[in-house]
Parts: structure tokens; sequence; C-alpha cells
């Protein structure tokens, strides 16, 4: 099965949404609370997330240029 592939990854690090990726679980436990009949199968139980290899990402710096301070 894939989830079993994820068992093969010894670290995972989140270079953007990690609000939103700890958003998500706070939101999950919260519901694990309210429906404590839980199977695993609900919606609530995952959130949309993509995986890159190491060398296959490159992360650039993002800079910002202040043209004009007067608003």
């Amino acid at each position: 099965l894939l989830s079993m592939k994820f068992e093969d990854i010894p670290n995972l690090y989140i270079a953007d949404g990690h609000h939103r990726s700890a958003s998500a679980a706070k939101v999950g436990l919260m519901r694990r609370e309210q429906y404590p009949n839980y199977t695993g199968e609900e919606e609530f139980n995952f959130f949309l997330s993509v995986l890159f290899p190491h060398d296959e990402l490159s992360i650039w710096d993002y800079n910002r240029v202040v043209k004009d301070l007067n608003g």
C-alpha cells in the first residue's frame, strides 16, 4: 500500500503551508473528540499535500523591492 511507503521516509519537512498543516491537524483532533466513534476514514483525518524528494526541490529567495514609502 502507498501508506506503507511513508514509513520509509526518515524525515519530512514542510517548506510551505506549515500553518495550514498545523490547523488541519488541530481540526482533526477536535473532530475526533466530537465524534468518538470515528473510524479513521472520515475526511477530517486527511489533508491534501504533495511531497518532493530533496534533490528535485529548489528553494529560492523571495525578495521584495520597496519603490515608494508613501503608499
